[in-house]
């Protein structure tokens, strides 16, 4: 990236950090914000973090309009524009980082007994609202049913902090200490998607081929993530 100019689009802290770092591999960062600046959204250290690089352009009420592909079908050229005075730029980039948050893939558990927050993230651990006794702290409000990693509400959105509650699920598996099901086998919902033909979560199901789909998945009972 030494010689590259890369669009980095977002306002939040995580694309202020990306902004920063990259400041310091690529010779132009272009930072697209679709709001009137970065005050609302990003902190203070890292806003004026921002404002010290000079290779850094902050362009804010500005959106990416279209991306073209060259002759080899990778990005060519970036077009953006400016919401407020409609004023547009072509710019050859071949780098584009988006930070513009996540939705929850947790569509199929509408039917299930797992509850969520109000934007579709799982709920877990006192964040439930089950009149049951106190749950650990990634058990959903399903017995023997789990959620790590982004799909959870609350969660930390770091790859580095899924991978560590996906440890401890499999942890406590394996030492046998997790509720158990209806069979009396430990159960546990960690990574892909899947439910049953009647609708309702299959908690004892192994559901590889849906793992690349999703933000949950099965784990098979006893099995360590």
């Amino acid at each position: 990236l030494e010689q590259a100019e890369v669009v980095v689009v977002g306002g939040g802290n995580s694309a202020g950090q990306a902004v920063v770092y990259l400041a310091s591999q690529a010779a132009k960062v272009w930072m697209l914000v679709r709001g009137p600046g970065l005050e609302a959204t990003m902190s203070r250290y890292l806003i004026d973090r921002i404002r010290a690089q000079s290779n850094v352009e902050v362009l804010s009420s500005t959106e990416i309009e279209r991306v073209e592909a060259g002759e080899n079908k990778s990005l060519a050229q970036v077009v953006w524009r400016n919401r407020q005075t409609g004023e547009g730029w072509n710019k050859p980039i071949r780098h584009v980082f988006l930070f513009i948050g996540a939705l929850p893939r947790t569509e199929f558990l509408v039917s299930c007994a797992v509850e969520m927050d109000p934007k579709g993230f799982i709920l877990t651990g006192q964040d439930d609202h089950s009149s049951e006794k106190a749950r650990l702290s990634l058990m959903t409000s399903t017995a023997g049913v789990f959620a790590i990693g982004d799909v959870r509400s609350g969660s930390t959105k770091r790859v580095a902090a899924a991978v560590g509650e996906g440890a401890a699920v499999g942890a406590d598996l394996a030492a046998g200490e997790l509720l158990q099901g209806d069979d009396g086998a430990p159960v546990a919902l960690v990574q892909g998607d899947h439910v049953g033909e009647d609708g309702g979560l299959r908690r004892h199901d192994v559901v590889a081929q849906h793992a690349g789909e999703g933000l949950l998945a099965h784990v098979l009972p006893g099995a360590r993530p």
